[in-house]
């Protein structure tokens, strides 16, 4: 695996690692105040009800209307249990958390592999070009590390293991910011990242900041996680930021000399 290539993979998984962690926020919102947080206070007001029904504080007519009542809610308390188990909020929040934290644990595997392939490249600058990194004998790291073929067997068992789907408006954000900066990546773009940044520096090294830009927008929404911003506005938003830091940072450190800046 090259270090390119590991920066890819490392991209892919941080991606889904951030969309099943908002998937997971936003159907564990639902779940938590939709079913349990309105069955649990239906149930206490018929509890309630019921055991002032049981005294001698109230005539017969009153018992009668509170019974009614009891009833009532009874019935709306069986309504909304048939619709969790329909909607399966809290199974899917736990399924989409176990992914993040399987994906979180194999990034942190590939920062560690992408740390061997810099030291490489540090004593040995041709291995840029070759394909790394061979069997050297040493099982124990490189099974420690993982290989192109583990990482992507453990990808791909994370992902297979969660069989509730990614919100829509979630997965599209993320996709459609995607496809616009790919769509951005022009002649201009590139003279712009060969004058700001070190030579041979992929475009690629700033996905990680746009998927965490996407993400924040999301997450900053007034009505998340109960409901979720447009996909389209969320991608529009994020390039803008995206394009705002970069030129804020093309100038970060040049500092103003006429106000003693060191």
């Amino acid at each position: 695996m090259t270090l390119l290539g590991a920066l890819t993979v490392k991209l892919s998984i941080e991606k889904n690692m951030l969309m099943h962690d908002l998937a997971a926020q936003y159907f564990k919102f639902r779940h938590f105040w939709i079913f349990e947080v309105t069955q649990g206070f239906f149930t206490m007001v018929a509890s309630i009800l019921a055991f002032l029904a049981t005294t001698d504080l109230l005539d017969e007519r009153a018992k009668t209307i509170l019974t009614t009542i009891v009833g009532s809610t009874t019935i709306v308390v069986g309504f909304l249990q048939a619709l969790n188990g329909l909607c399966m909020y809290g199974t899917r929040s736990v399924q989409h958390q176990a992914v993040a934290m399987d994906l979180r644990e194999i990034m942190n595997q590939l920062s560690l592999l992408m740390s061997k392939l810099e030291d490489e490249l540090i004593t040995n600058p041709k291995a840029a070009n070759e394909e790394p990194i061979e069997d050297d004998g040493d099982d124990d790291d490189n099974e420690r590390l993982g290989t192109f073929e583990s990482v992507q067997d453990k990808f791909e068992q994370s992902l297979f293991g969660c069989k509730s789907s990614i919100p829509m408006r979630i997965s599209e954000a993320f996709e459609v910011l995607i496809a616009m900066v790919l769509m951005s990546v022009t002649n201009d773009y590139v003279e712009f990242i060969g004058k700001t940044y070190p030579p041979k520096t992929p475009y690629q090294f700033h996905f990680s900041r746009l998927y965490h830009i996407s993400a924040t927008q999301i997450m900053d929404h007034p009505l998340y996680p109960i409901f979720l911003p447009k996909a389209k506005k969320t991608a529009e938003k994020s390039l803008e930021l995206y394009r705002d830091e970069l030129n804020k940072f093309r100038s970060f450190y040049t500092f103003d000399e006429d106000k003693n800046s060191v």
